[in-house]
């Protein structure tokens, strides 16, 4: 589990969430890694 521009006071279910944008295109691409990773570790 990671949590990336999750930094909110508030759960991730809670209405006030306001997650930080910015980070999605850094979120994705440590995911596109990630699954890189595990592919070639196949």
């Amino acid at each position: 589990f990671v949590s990336i521009g999750s930094a909110s006071e508030f759960g991730l279910h809670h209405p006030a969430f306001n997650p930080d944008e910015r980070l999605i295109a850094p979120a994705a691409h440590y995911f596109a890694d990630l699954a890189e990773q595990a592919l070639n570790a196949l």
